[in-house]
């Protein structure tokens, strides 16, 4: 009678433990967040995160959200999550989200931001936003941060400077205008305004200012012609590779040109006429990043003015300037913060 009864308890609990499994409540799982603009910057981070997620073994929930606005702890705890992971919009750092560990006050909510960068490869970043999670499903403090704790509580804050980047550049350079008219190379000092807009574009203004006149001298006297330019252009920049980004980019150029005439020989006359040609112009760079703040740049722009400048003598033409003309130009670009935010 016993042992009956004690096949008919084996049996039932036998038959409750998988009802007992399916209620059991699952796991939190890991999130990971994709927000950056399409790089293989990006691509290559985030690849290798959601890898080295999975080989936790925990449950990873992957979710595109683009540029969202909502700070990287709201959309954890939306998911219920034990961690997450983000890659800021412009890809220049990894946010790294934990929850509290109950029960422990040592090891609290915390953001930590990890600077991405292409010198040190990506995988770097990932294994140190994963040493930090490791420590933490271990249930202890890392024992060397792999980057900047920030109280969870100041998580908002935090999410509001995580992703800036410099609004404005300010670019002096020096180069050298052509002109294929017969009156050689200017020397000319460049200055420019970049306006950085949504990636990946941008909005330029600049002024370039000959050092010195150049001439053309013929049997009855000499001229000299003086250029100074100014422009408009828009760019479309290629992402990012190794510190590198090249751009296109198409706009007008105005050119305020001095011609005068010197030393005449008998029976002539001298003049100075100054003449205002505008045009179309396009230019393709390539800029060198040296920190966050400063860059260095190589630029050649083409346009063509009309009307342009003609240097005549005795009724002939002996020279020209703007069909068409290059600029070629080399120089340094600093980058102006937002208010508020330290370099």
């Amino acid at each position: 009678m016993r042992a009956r009864q004690a096949c008919v308890l084996v049996a039932l609990v036998l038959l409750c433990l998988p009802s007992a499994r399916a209620q059991a409540p699952s796991a939190p799982p890991l999130l990971h967040v994709r927000s950056c603009l399409p790089s293989p910057v990006c691509s290559a981070l985030d690849q290798r995160l959601t890898a080295e997620l999975a080989a936790l073994r925990v449950p990873v929930v992957v979710r595109d959200l683009g540029a969202s606005a909502l700070a990287l702890e709201q959309i954890a705890r939306d998911e219920h999550a034990l961690a997450a992971t983000r890659v800021a919009h412009d890809g220049s750092t990894l946010e790294l989200w934990q929850a509290e560990v109950k029960g422990m006050p040592a090891l609290p909510a915390t953001l930590q931001r990890i600077p991405v960068d292409a010198e040190d490869g990506w995988s770097v970043s990932a294994l140190a936003a994963l040493e930090a999670l490791r420590a933490r499903l271990l249930g202890r403090p890392p024992d060397e941060p792999a980057a900047r704790v920030v109280p969870a509580a100041q998580q908002t804050a935090s999410m509001a400077t995580s992703d800036r980047t410099p609004w404005l550049w300010l670019r002096v350079a020096m180069g050298a205008a052509y002109s294929p008219g017969g009156l050689g190379f200017h020397p000319q000092l460049l200055t420019a305004l970049r306006l950085q807009a949504p990636a990946p574009f941008s909005a330029d203004a600049f002024a370039a200012l000959d050092l010195t006149s150049t001439g053309h001298r013929e049997p009855e006297g000499a001229a000299r012609v003086r250029a100074t330019l100014l422009g408009l252009a828009v760019d479309i920049a290629a992402p990012e590779r190794r510190r590198v980004t090249a751009a296109l980019g198409a706009g007008a150029a105005l050119a305020l040109l001095r011609v005068g005439g010197s030393a005449p020989e008998a029976g002539y006359s001298a003049r100075t006429d100054r003449i205002v040609g505008a045009g179309p112009a396009l230019r393709a760079s390539a800029a060198a990043r040296l920190s966050k703040w400063s860059r260095v740049r190589l630029e050649l722009l083409a346009a063509i003015t009309a009307p342009h400048a003609v240097v005549r003598f005795a009724g002939r033409e002996v020279a020209s300037w703007g069909r068409p003309f290059v600029l070629l130009t080399l120089g340094v670009e600093l980058g102006v913060p937002r208010s508020g935010e330290d370099e």
